[in-house]
């Protein structure tokens, strides 16, 4: 059941959505991206949607301008949890709206008032999301995150505008504004890969998936638009114990090399006639209990897909 659950979810993510391959959004997110407030919330957002009549285009223009003008809040994201918490809805709106400022609750909580002013459904959507390797507790997994539903000509869509924004160092001190479009309605099993919702209805999925199912998947690091990730193996993961070896496999179009790591060791994959970088580990080759695949960009090593050993 969980072999054929990720499978389906990984032929899926490589698919892609040919509703946004089809539509070229580069000009409704150059004007998003050049538009300045003017006014109250419901009058800035009629005029960033006033040139489009379709409520894709709305949704994308109000997704790129949410992602693109605000600012991922460190400081905020360091308060205590209970005072984050203690924020009401409006404050958290108005901070986000009027001094561009906020954690996640802040973008997902804009880009809903900005759908309703524009008249399109759209909802916050809170729960778990997965960054790095860190293992959670699937009986016990932690609201740490918010992003939004959005429904388009009768169909409800995932998106992601705070990851879509940018990204923070390790230490959450310092914030990188960088537009990433592929937060932007999502195919299902796609976000399910990283996000995982308190309410099961969110996860827009033909059959529901469990906690546990979500937190034994490998971990997906975000990579570079400019690179194009369309296949990996293997799919679990959690890498079974007693094998004779373990044969990874990856094909990773834009980076200059790729390597397996195990905490301080690194083996340079090889690249086979398919395009596909391999490296095979035997068992006794293994240490510790992650293993990890990294990109090399220039002198920079990214981390791509990390795998647990033996649960």
């Amino acid at each position: 059941m969980l072999r054929a659950s990720l499978l389906l979810s990984l032929l899926l993510f490589f698919g892609g959505l040919l509703l946004l391959q089809a539509q070229d959004f580069a000009a409704i997110d150059q004007h998003a991206m050049n538009f300045k407030a003017s006014g109250d919330l419901s009058a800035t957002t009629q005029q960033l949607v006033a040139p489009y009549t379709t409520e894709l285009e709305k949704a994308r223009a109000i997704f790129t301008y949410v992602a693109t003008s605000m600012s991922y809040d460190c400081r905020e994201f360091h308060r205590k949890s209970e005072d984050r918490k203690a924020r009401t809805r409006p404050e958290i709106l108005d901070r986000a709206f009027e001094k561009n400022l906020g954690v996640c609750a802040g973008y997902a909580i804009l880009f809903d008032a900005m759908c309703e002013a524009a008249g399109l459904n759209a909802e916050v959507v809170s729960g778990t999301s997965r960054s790095g390797t860190r293992r959670y507790n699937p009986a016990r997994l932690p609201e740490n995150h918010a992003w939004n539903a959005v429904e388009i000509d009768g169909k409800w869509h995932l998106l992601d505008a705070t990851w879509a924004s940018g990204y923070t160092d390790p230490e959450v001190s310092k914030f990188t504004s960088s537009f990433d479009d592929d937060l932007f309605m999502q195919a299902p099993e796609d976000f399910f890969l990283r996000h995982f919702p308190a309410d099961e209805r969110w996860q827009l999925l033909p059959e529901t998936r469990t906690a546990e199912e979500f937190v034994n998947q490998p971990s997906i690091f975000r990579i570079p638009q400019t690179w194009e990730l369309s296949g990996f193996s293997p799919i679990e993961g959690i890498l079974p114990t007693g094998e004779t070896a373990l044969v990874f496999r990856i094909r990773l179009t834009g980076p200059d090399k790729m390597f397996l790591t195990m905490g301080s060791r690194r083996y340079e994959m090889d690249l086979d006639k398919e395009g596909y970088y391999y490296y095979r580990l035997e068992r006794d080759e293994v240490r510790g209990r992650t293993v990890t695949l990294r990109a090399l960009e220039d002198t920079r090593i990214r981390p791509v897909i990390a795998y647990r050993v033996g649960g």
